[in-house]
């Protein structure tokens, strides 16, 4: 199984938007009816049961095409069939199951295909919009040039991209950094804090094209706020709704900016307490949170002023403890927690602040 694992640094945006050109031009998108794909199994492969899905493949009009780990959500999506005990089953029989699942699909129904470097690497629906990384990069950097977007790093596996860019525009932290001089941080401590803007989307459905507000506090350390827009690839959309919703990032990230600084302003008469219960509704991991409690209740005393911005802060630790252990926790799994801990932007803290169980 072919999987791939890319980075770029500050000084090679050349180089990153050339990969996502030779990846648009390599790229084959197909709209297949779902009566002309036929699911197999290679019987010379080993037959590891939690990895049978990865001997699959798909025969279209006599063609072969393997199929990618990242495709094995959406195929088993168009068979209308989950379960955890497919992954267990032998190839075989898991490819006849899957093909006499697929047999059902109406006559006019199709799959809006990606095959990529040989693998089908997506079999999406047919309402399935395909917006190339290369066009959407060029449609954000275009539409925040006003900001002098500098790269900062980039990631992309078969799974994901996204794309750190530092924005040098003052006006975006003014009012926060000014706020949070007010609450005792020194002009040397703010000092790092960037603006930042997080671009991220998958061609195999595991994200949305999404810009989120980002600050950057010094190198690898940053706070992760809410989204300024969120597309997702179906058939309302198209890159003029991309671009119709970048022409608004400025405003929206200032906007997600006021929501961190609001919570400065809201003091917590139970802090650790507040943090552990929204953890909890959180259902953030367990032991990463633990982790960050701890630090958090041994950094404060009881005579602190403690605000929802201060445990909002030490949620942080929560995304650090995880990415040392990425063995056990994936970058997708890291993404979504990132993304379900933004939620506290927009929650009630009151909901969170009162005296604990444990």
């Amino acid at each position: 199984m072919d999987r791939y694992i890319t980075k770029w640094g500050t000084k090679s945006m050349e180089d990153m938007h050339n990969f996502f050109k030779d990846q648009k031009d390599r790229d084959i998108w197909r709209d297949v009816p779902l009566s002309q794909i036929e699911i197999k199994a290679y019987p010379d492969r080993k037959e590891t049961p939690v990895d049978a899905y990865m001997n699959l493949y798909l025969s279209i009009n006599g063609e072969e095409y393997p199929v990618h780990e990242t495709a094995w959500k959406s195929l088993i999506e168009r068979c209308k069939i989950y379960g955890a005990v497919l992954t267990k089953l032998k190839p075989n029989i898991l490819a006849e199951i899957l093909d006499t699942c697929l047999r059902t699909a109406k006559k006019t129904d199709f799959a809006t295909m990606l095959i990529r470097d040989r693998y089908v690497q997506n079999v999406a629906s047919q309402n399935y919009v395909v917006l190339p990384m290369s066009d959407v990069i060029e449609i954000i950097e275009k539409a925040i040039s006003w900001g002098d977007p500098q790269l900062t790093t980039c990631y992309t596996d078969d799974t994901i991209v996204r794309i750190l860019y530092e924005v040098r525009d003052a006006q975006l932290l003014a009012h926060y950094r000014a706020k949070l001089k007010e609450h005792g941080l020194t002009d040397e401590a703010l000092l790092g804090y960037k603006p930042c803007l997080l671009l991220q989307s998958s061609d195999v459905g595991m994200s949305c094209v999404t810009v989120s507000a980002m600050i950057v506090r010094r190198q690898g350390d940053y706070i992760r706020c809410g989204s300024c827009f969120k597309i997702d690839h179906d058939a309302k959309v198209s890159l003029d709704t991309v671009e119709k919703a970048a022409s608004t990032i400025f405003s929206s990230y200032k906007g997600e900016i006021e929501r961190l600084t609001d919570l400065l302003s809201i003091e917590l008469e139970y802090p650790v307490a507040a943090m552990k219960n929204a953890a909890k509704k959180l259902r953030l991991p367990k032991k990463p949170a633990a982790f960050a409690i701890d630090l958090f209740e041994g950094s404060i005393t009881s005579s602190d002023v403690v605000t929802a911005h201060d445990v909002y802060i030490a949620f942080q630790e929560v995304l650090y403890k995880m990415r040392q252990q990425p063995e056990k926790y994936t970058d997708a799994k890291i993404y979504q927690v990132e993304e379900d801990m933004t939620r506290l932007l927009h929650m009630e803290w009151g909901d969170f602040d009162y005296p604990s169980v444990d």
